[in-house]
């Protein structure tokens, strides 16, 4: 009896990948052959995290010759992973990074979304908060300097410098700064037991940057305009 195909391209295309070890070698997906599979996945496995602690392997040479075989494991693990890239890239439809005033700010926030629907979790919730801290310290800098702004801790910045001091954020603000700021230092540290929903960390990053953007603006023009009339009384003064 013939097989119904899977519903979408990566389910078809794992199924297929399943027949090879190593490829081009290919058998029928029986439950011993899975088995088999999986045992030679998981070998190979072991030795590519070895690779990730930067540890020579006692023969280097020999795993280098054994590459083809990374490209299945790869090849396979990525597409097991493809619907959860897919959920996740849904999830972000409803975000969006128009209006972004800082280049810094939003390529962070790109990649943080990159690494988000990766499944790079850390990563993700590290370039939020890298995303935030390249806009606060800027804005503190323009309060208290760029000496002491980029010398303070992050959590005196936004309470301090953009609330007290600079009027620059919210209280509503300067608590997604704050959320943004805990998830980061949660996930570094590993102080938190529960998996992070990174989704609402990028949505209270991009919130605090446009709110830092939009009160920065009237502040420059009004800085701006204090500037001109200083100039014009100079200039009256002179005649």
């Amino acid at each position: 009896m013939k097989e119904t195909p899977p519903p979408i391209l990566s389910s078809y295309l794992l199924r297929e990948a399943e027949k090879f070890f190593p490829y081009p070698n290919k058998n029928r997906r029986t439950h011993g052959w899975i088995a088999f599979q999986k045992k030679g996945d998981d070998k190979i496995r072991e030795l590519a995290e070895w690779r990730k602690t930067f540890t020579p392997l006692p023969n280097s040479d020999l795993f280098d010759a054994f590459a083809f075989l990374l490209d299945e494991l790869y090849c396979r693990d990525v597409l097991k992973k493809i619907p959860e890239f897919v959920e996740r890239t849904r999830r972000l439809s409803n975000l969006t990074l128009a209006g972004i005033p800082d280049r810094d700010s939003l390529a962070y926030l790109i990649e943080s979304a990159n690494c988000y629907i990766g499944g790079s979790t850390l990563a993700a919730v590290a370039l939020a908060r890298a995303a935030i801290e390249v806009s606060l310290r800027k804005s503190a800098a323009k309060v208290v300097g760029e000496k002491q702004a980029y010398a303070a801790d992050l959590k005196e910045v936004i309470d301090e410098y953009c609330v007290r001091r600079g009027r620059l954020l919210s209280r509503e603000a300067a608590d997604r700064a704050h959320h943004v700021r805990r998830a980061a230092n949660d996930a570094l540290h590993h102080i938190s037991t529960r998996p992070v929903d990174v989704l609402p960390v990028l949505e209270a990053a991009r919130a605090v940057i446009l709110e830092l953007g939009r009160r920065a603006g009237p502040e420059a023009r009004r800085s701006n305009s204090a500037l001109q009339r200083a100039r014009a009384r100079v200039a009256r003064s002179g005649r």
